[in-house]
């Protein structure tokens, strides 16, 4: 996204700001007393895990209950998902929460708590993507969702959110005295 302002120009990197948003959304969620909705599968969906992917999602279940989804164990490796979140536009068959899943154990590794691994994995996948097609609304809402973020400079993972190019710059660029 390009914001003007006044003497310089703003790159917004569409994707990072929706995860930043997202992220302290998530974070705020799985903070508080309540949970997110659901949208339940006409058909559950029968997940085959490793043991160690079973033991991050019982060390988070009730964080995945917060967020929106109906998991339960069928044994010493399987899940049945019967919701989701209504975020997840992309369910993919199951894909995302194997995704999801994966990343949790990853973010575990350079994050102390489950809750904060949990909403940077979930920000990331429900989020706009790079090149999505944004309408002119989208993007104000986006952008005033993001100036009233507590980190608005940096996604979860530690990318930069935008870029900050002054005009004189382009002066440079294009040899202008």
């Amino acid at each position: 996204l390009l914001l003007p302002i006044r003497e310089a120009l703003l790159i917004i990197d569409q994707h990072a700001a929706h995860e930043r948003v997202r992220y302290e959304e998530v974070q705020d969620l799985l903070a508080g007393e309540t949970n997110a909705s659901q949208q339940l599968l006409l058909v559950p969906l029968t997940v085959d895990i490793s043991a160690v992917e079973m033991q991050a999602f019982q060390g988070s279940e009730d964080l995945f209950g917060r967020l929106g989804f109906g998991v339960r164990a069928f044994g010493p490796t399987t899940l049945i998902v019967e919701a989701t979140p209504p975020e997840l536009r992309n369910w993919g068959d199951g894909d995302i929460f194997y995704q999801i899943l994966s990343d949790l154990i990853d973010e575990l590794e350079a994050r102390s708590e489950a809750r904060d691994a949990l909403a940077a994995s979930m920000a990331c996948h429900t989020s706009v993507r790079a090149g999505d097609r944004l309408d002119p609304q989208e993007m104000e809402r986006l952008i005033a969702r993001l100036l009233s973020a507590r980190e608005p400079f940096a996604c979860p993972h530690g990318r930069p959110i935008l870029v900050k190019i002054p005009l004189t710059e382009f002066d440079r660029l294009f040899h202008r005295t």
